[in-house]
C-alpha cells in the first residue's frame, strides 16, 4: 500500500470488492499497521491512506 501506485491501488480495489471495509475499519487498520521506522516509507504510507479510503467509498 505504501507505494500507492496504480497497480497496488488496483489490487486494493479488488480486495475491497471481495471483502468490503468501512472507513472506520480501515482507519483502525492503518493505526495497527507495522510500518518500518523509515521516514520516507512512513510518508508514503500516510499519503496512500486517503487513496485507499476513497476506494472503500466506491
Amino acid at each position: 500500500m505504501a507505494r500507492g501506485d496504480e497497480n497496488d491501488l488496483a489490487d486494493i480495489r479488488f480486495l475491497l470488492q471481495c471483502e468490503p471495509l468501512t472507513a472506520a475499519q480501515l482507519d483502525a487498520a492503518f493505526k495497527r499497521a507495522r510500518v518500518p521506522d523509515v521516514p520516507e516509507i512512513q510518508q508514503l504510507f500516510r499519503a496512500a491512506q486517503p487513496k485507499v479510503l476513497a476506494l472503500a467509498g466506491d
